[in-house]
């Protein structure tokens, strides 16, 4: 992947992008001082790759290896027991997984940002997992720690790691958000990327960034489903607003903010 920080605000690129991250409403900075920020350079490469479809041929092997463990759980004809109700493996990953182009940004972002380590809230059945342990393996350097609270989901999302060789960089912690963060944001190397996929809830969730940006400074931020609710339109629109975020921006249904260092 090419230098995210190769002067992307000054070229062509940037007067095609720039409403996707300065969007003003949702930004707390200006143009001027975006371009200073080599973050938000990152995350314009982000977009920009996966908006054209880049696939590299170094990405080509860890890509590959996600939409097989993809097409395997859909295929899976197992079923497991979900608030209460069964449901078909299958059934979930069509409908509560990330799909490939949102996936895909996953992994560019990663692939830019080039992070020792990655937090992930919410594995469900570990698609999205997969997208950014594949990045760290391409990138040769990181870890990711995913936490998830529902076993019979962080089961199958780790026997579908393990057979798609996507395992090597990921740590599956079973637990309730609340319970595993204080431990985890202790630990070192601080989380340079965080993707929040869980607990859609206004409170939860402006609770969850609060607890990560007091400890992860200069980190980036992914939440999902930021239109979700009203609820989670009001968590992210306190977030955007919070004094230690640094600027924001939306792409492909993700909410972004950079943590102030």
């Amino acid at each position: 992947m090419a230098d995210a920080g190769a002067g992307f605000f000054s070229n062509r690129r940037f007067r095609r992008w720039k409403y996707l991250l300065l969007d003003r409403p949702k930004s707390r900075v200006t143009a001027r001082r975006a371009r200073a920020l080599p973050s938000v350079h990152r995350w314009a490469d982000a977009i920009a790759c996966c908006r054209n479809g880049v696939v590299h041929r170094e990405d080509e092997p860890g890509l590959g290896r996600v939409e097989q463990l993809r097409a395997a759980l859909l295929a899976s004809s197992r079923s497991i027991r979900v608030r209460g109700q069964e449901r078909t493996v299958a059934s979930i990953c069509e409908r509560e997984s990330v799909n490939p182009e949102r996936g895909f940004f996953l992994y560019c972002l990663a692939r830019a940002l080039k992070p020792a380590a990655v937090l992930e809230l919410g594995t469900c059945l570990g698609v999205s997992a997969a997208y950014l342990s594949a990045a760290l393996e391409a990138n040769g350097n990181g870890s990711l720690v995913t936490i998830d609270v529902k076993a019979e989901k962080a089961e199958v999302a780790a026997a579908h790691l393990t057979q798609a060789r996507l395992d090597s960089r990921v740590r599956l912690v079973r637990a309730r958000f609340h319970d595993a963060l204080p431990t985890l944001l202790t630990e070192a190397p601080a989380f340079q990327l965080v993707y929040v996929d869980g607990h859609h809830k206004e409170a939860p969730t402006i609770g969850y960034f609060g607890q990560i940006a007091d400890a992860s400074k200069g980190a980036t931020l992914v939440f999902d489903d930021i239109a979700w609710s009203p609820g989670m339109a009001r968590a992210w629109k306190a977030i955007v607003a919070d004094a230690r975020v640094e600027f924001s921006g939306e792409a492909f249904g993700f909410g972004l903010v950079r943590v102030r260092a």
